[in-house]
């Protein structure tokens, strides 16, 4: 990758934004209340920007022992250039720094690039959820729970 990528923490303001990169790599995206709540929730969110352009986005949800990765999206025209690594690493980091001790997430089963993507990146599948996903609006599809041990004791 040539360009330098800021993780930041999501503001309100990149909500818009956000969801527009969703609608982009999501069958099923959030839409901007969605997003919306997530903040208000509190969830860790972050993007990545390029030369000041939002082009990826997390959204992390802590739970008491763990965190878990409810979603992470990047722009297409700004896939596998290292800007889902960035924001998987500041994630995990932020979740080490908070004392929970794994980052899991949900893939869906079909869904090869991610699991080849996380597997790299040290995630081992623990389970599987039937039927989680929607295809249409009459079929579903399995998710694979992956998850990653941060070494926090």
């Amino acid at each position: 990758m040539t360009h330098a990528v800021n993780i930041r923490e999501m503001k309100l303001a990149d909500v818009a934004v956000v969801a527009g990169i969703e609608a982009q790599v999501q069958q099923f995206p959030w839409n901007e209340a969605n997003f919306r709540d997530s903040y208000l929730a509190c969830h860790v969110m972050f993007v990545a920007e390029v030369q000041d352009t939002v082009v990826g986005f997390m959204v992390i949800m802590m739970g008491p022992d763990v965190g878990e990765l409810l979603l992470i999206g990047v722009a297409p025209d700004w896939q596998s250039q290292g800007v889902g690594s960035a924001l998987l690493e500041a994630g995990e980091q932020l979740v080490r720094q908070k004392g929970r001790e794994a980052l899991l997430l949900e893939v869906r089963r079909s869904n090869q690039q991610a699991q080849v993507f996380y597997a790299a990146r040290g995630y081992c599948q623990i389970g599987m959820r039937k039927n989680y996903y929607p295809l249409d609006e009459q079929q579903r599809e399995d998710a694979l729970l992956l998850q990653k041990d941060l070494g926090v004791e």
